[in-house]
């Protein structure tokens, strides 16, 4: 990816557009890297770890993930052409930042597969389509391929047979299908039928969740306590990216665990 991302760079073309403004949320595309980095260089075990805090948040496998985000994100040959260099991304918003994939202002941009709705209709999405997406690569051929996600957990309060019923039906595969019918929405599920997904953003991450070379993740910044995940860890990142080192800001957000 470091080699693809010079030879674009090489002729002329910044690789990669990154935006962290989000409102109130400003910061939270940057954790992003940071938990996909973390998954690359040290692995499941290391990345569950911390999120659990049986590491601390600035232990060095951590420090090594910001290193490798860092040669990306904060490498003016590689970033925002469009935008104005690393100095754009704190006020480039993520729904704007991704724009220049359609005039060649970037050649990539890490983002859920839920940023296809951010293109007007008369994009076309698709391999041979306008702009597409790919599974950000391990570090090592043939490793595991960790995925980084969100999603819903079906809970019952009560054993009541309609209760029961009723969490069979939103478990089983006739749910999935229907819902995915119904567009904006895709499953891991494997009796999912691929056929009653119309986008093709969704049909191509239902074919990674159901890759068996792929590991799925929560991410890591939703399931730290709120007042880490979505808070400083949030903001440290706006820090990160506007020049803050990045050991004053693994620090900051340690000392903030509560």
């Amino acid at each position: 990816m470091i080699e693809l991302s010079d030879t674009i760079a090489a002729d002329g073309t910044r690789p990669w557009c990154v935006g962290f403004e989000s409102g109130d949320a400003t910061g939270w595309p940057g954790t992003d890297w940071i938990e996909n980095a973390l998954l690359r260089t040290s692995g499941t075990d290391v990345y569950h770890d911390w999120i659990a805090h049986d590491i601390p948040f600035d232990a060095p496998e951590v420090e090594e993930a910001f290193d490798l985000a860092d040669g990306v994100i904060r490498n003016e040959d590689y970033v925002n052409g469009t935008f104005g260099g690393v100095d754009s991304i704190a006020v480039t918003s993520f729904q704007e930042a991704g724009a220049p994939l359609l005039d060649g202002g970037c050649a990539m941009y890490l983002m859920g597969s839920f940023y296809g709705a951010q293109f007007e209709d008369d994009v076309e999405i698709g391999e041979d389509g306008d702009v597409y997406g790919f599974v950000l690569p391990p570090l090592e051929a043939d490793s595991e391929v960790p995925i980084m996600g969100g999603g819903e957990f079906v809970v019952a309060f009560d054993d009541r047979d309609e209760v029961v019923a009723v969490h069979e039906y939103l478990s089983s595969g006739g749910y999935a299908n229907q819902r995915a019918s119904l567009g904006s929405w895709v499953s891991a599920h494997q009796d999912l039928d691929p056929s009653v997904l119309s986008d093709p953003t969704d049909q191509f991450t239902a074919e990674v969740l159901n890759d068996p070379d792929t590991v799925f993740h929560f991410d890591g910044s939703d399931a730290m306590p709120s007042s880490v995940g979505t808070n400083v860890f949030w903001s440290g990142m706006v820090d990160w990216v506007t020049g803050t080192d990045t050991a004053t800001v693994l620090e900051s957000v340690e000392s903030a665990w509560p």
